[in-house]
């Protein structure tokens, strides 16, 4: 720890995003200390599915290689294969030129803060943020600890604490498009020794509910089954997942819910306030198609940690150039992507079937290339 609890940079949340900036800044020489209200292992609704872009990003950052994640099990999970539903028929079964690679959180994140921990970031999990000071880039835990730091980074997910106290610096414009397009997902994992028939490939279901989509994602021991989409769209997320269930005969199974809310196409458009920065979930940066947000998580945090040493070496205008580089390297993409759900999901059913189908047949390359990056 350094001297009167004060540190270069301070990271809020030791999730994908944080622990990315956190090694990152390390690297580049900063005392970092790295804060998440959990204890690890934790885990964190996700279907778990790695595109091929996040898996480039995070060998790049972490300097790793492929080898080392499936040593070690993070990658649990291979599949050169997807198939697509609408509703209980099976539309299509696709081959990829790109293997989907499938991880569970619980122990991706745990192996990220981990490894961010032995490189030298002082990592502390179980410690809870309460409230910032920005005049004095403070941070002030649930049982009154207090660090102070030259830079803030809020990493703690779609229920920020850091965003919350950003959020009153935002103009109302923005307060307002943030809350707009919120979507829900609820998720279980099966040990497959409960499932009677087997499941080798990741599998997607259209029509089960508005503006979302269903997921069947195998895994070596379980399997992963969510839905996701927006609230606004739909009146009982239970019951829609509880059909979703009975399609797939696991109605009588025994099973733990788990329900979490996710940015859907709201991602903020002034991500960062005075010396504190939002990344990941926190800047709602998550994909309004399909809703992937890992490796937005990745990206960001790179941004945020190259804007800090860039002001450090340059004396540059950091809130301006962050704010340009987000716009350009993320938004832009979530903008267009949200044109294409908007076409989609904003269609009469009959549309969506026949989109889908057609997509599915003759634009599946196209798609799952634009899906990996």
């Amino acid at each position: 720890m350094t001297n009167n609890n004060h540190y270069d940079v301070i990271i809020v949340g030791g999730g994908p995003a944080g622990s990315t900036a956190a090694y990152q800044l390390n690297k580049l020489g900063y005392e970092v200390l790295l804060l998440d209200k959990k204890e690890f292992p934790r885990r964190k609704l996700c279907g778990g599915l790695i595109t091929q872009k996040s898996l480039n990003i995070l060998l790049n950052l972490f300097d790793l290689k492929l080898s080392d994640l499936k040593r070690e099990g993070i990658i649990d999970y291979t599949a050169e294969l997807y198939k697509i539903y609408y509703k209980n028929n099976l539309i299509s079964t696709n081959k990829l030129e790109n293997e989907f690679n499938l991880v569970k959180r619980i122990d991706y994140d745990n192996y990220l803060f981990n490894i961010t921990k032995q490189s030298g970031v002082e990592a502390l999990d179980g410690i809870k943020v309460t409230k910032l000071d920005f005049s004095s880039n403070t941070v002030t835990t649930e049982i009154g600890q207090k660090y102070t730091s030259n830079y803030i980074i809020g990493a703690d997910g779609v229920n920020s604490t850091i965003r919350r106290h950003i959020i009153n610096k935002i103009n109302a414009d923005e307060i307002k498009f943030i809350k707009k397009d919120q979507a829900l997902a609820i998720e279980t994992e099966v040990p497959r020794k409960m499932i009677s028939h087997n499941i080798d490939s990741p599998i997607l279901y259209f029509g089960i509910l508005n503006w979302g989509y269903g997921w069947v994602f195998p895994k070596s021991n379980s399997i992963t089954i969510g839905l996701g989409g927006l609230k606004n769209k739909n009146q009982d997320f239970k019951a829609i997942f509880d059909d979703f269930l009975e399609k797939l005969n696991l109605q009588n199974i025994p099973i733990n819910k788990m329900g979490w809310h996710i940015p859907f196409g709201n991602f903020l458009k002034t991500p960062v306030y005075k010396d504190t920065f939002l990344v990941g979930d926190a800047a709602n940066l998550v994909d309004p198609l399909t809703g992937e947000g890992i490796y937005y998580a990745h990206k960001s945090a790179q941004i945020a940690a190259e804007i800090i040493h860039k002001k450090e070496k340059y004396d540059i205008d950091h809130i301006k150039e962050y704010k340009k580089r987000i716009n350009k390297e993320i938004n832009l993409k979530l903008k267009k992507t949200k044109i294409y759900r908007n076409l989609l999901w904003g269609t009469p059913e009959f549309l969506q079937n026949l989109f889908i189908r057609i997509g599915s047949k003759y634009f599946h390359r196209k798609i799952t290339r634009m899906i990996q990056g």
